[in-house]
């Protein structure tokens, strides 16, 4: 839900607008047609914690929806697709670049 939450916030975050009413409208028949929203679990609450250690001893911190979004990912055994560069940054993290 952490993604979809950023998601919305992008949205809401532009002025009242044809685009804004488009990308609600977008928005709500996408997740119309989702199966999951993938849900933030015990295990992902754990990896959440790991990874944002080992970052910040890393010292290459990431934005913390970031981490969540990443740790959900890995609790999951999941491929993230982004075009963040950031989450490579994410040991044992698979990532996907759809947009490359």
């Amino acid at each position: 839900m952490v993604s979809v939450g950023e998601v919305l916030r992008g949205v809401y975050l532009l002025p009242k607008s044809r685009r804004r009413t488009q990308l609600l409208k977008l928005y709500r028949e996408v997740l119309g047609r989702m199966g999951e929203v993938l849900p933030v679990s015990e295990p992902a609450a754990e990896r959440f914690a790991v990874v944002g250690a080992a970052l910040t001893r890393k010292g290459s911190p990431i934005p913390v929806n970031d981490i969540w979004v990443a740790a959900v990912a890995l609790a999951r055994n999941a491929v993230l697709v982004t075009n963040d560069a950031h989450f490579s940054h994410v040991e044992g993290l698979g990532v996907e670049n759809w947009a490359a």
